[in-house]
């Protein structure tokens, strides 16, 4: 099966800069507190260091167009992150987005299969 790669410079996330109020801006935390008490995590392992991601290297299948596997490589291009990978689902690999939606979305670089899969065994010695 033909797969195809994307690097992909890291969205990143919005700053909160609500003026809600104390009140508000209270409540909104105890409820993300109660949420992740309930919900599972998708990525217990990495959540914490998906914002410290500034490149992503993703695998796609070509004809389908869905994303398989994605490596997050932080500010020196190393990886630090990368699913799915043990109870980890994948940042990327777990929503709707698609091949086309990357490319018509994101500013990236076609990469080959070795520099993914360098990346991709490099993580497991690090």
């Amino acid at each position: 099966m033909k797969k195809t790669y994307l690097k992909i410079e890291a969205p990143k996330s919005a700053v909160a800069t609500s003026k809600d109020g104390l009140i508000k801006n209270f409540l909104k935390k105890i409820i993300v507190i109660v949420l992740k008490m309930i919900v599972p995590k998708a990525n217990p392992d990495f959540d914490e260091k998906i914002d410290e991601v500034n490149f992503w290297l993703i695998e796609f299948e070509e004809i389908s167009g869905i994303p398989k596997r994605e490596i997050g490589l932080d500010e020196f291009e190393n990886p630090i992150l990368k699913m799915p990978y043990k109870s980890n689902y994948g940042y990327w690999t777990d929503n709707n987005l698609l091949l086309k939606d990357f490319k018509s979305t994101f500013k990236f670089t076609e990469i080959s299969e070795k520099t993914f899969s360098d990346n991709w065994e490099s993580f497991d010695i690090i």
